[in-house]
């Protein structure tokens, strides 16, 4: 049987998140945390090697 950290589970849900709003606006780390009951503070960090390894894109600022 296939079992999968906790951060790897974060990170598919994250993507699942940013894959179904791609045509719409982007979508803040702080609404991903809400909706998915993930802590913001974890997931900025899966978020950021998510980022590193080039499998998203973000932006500063308040619409980051």
């Amino acid at each position: 049987m296939l079992t999968l950290s906790l951060k790897t589970k974060y990170g598919l849900t994250a993507m699942l998140a940013l894959a179904d709003a791609y045509q719409s606006t982007p979508l803040q780390s702080r609404s991903i945390a809400e909706t998915a009951g993930i802590p913001q503070n974890y997931l900025e960090q899966v978020l950021s090697e998510l980022k590193k390894s080039a499998l998203l894109q973000s932006f500063r600022g308040s619409q980051g």
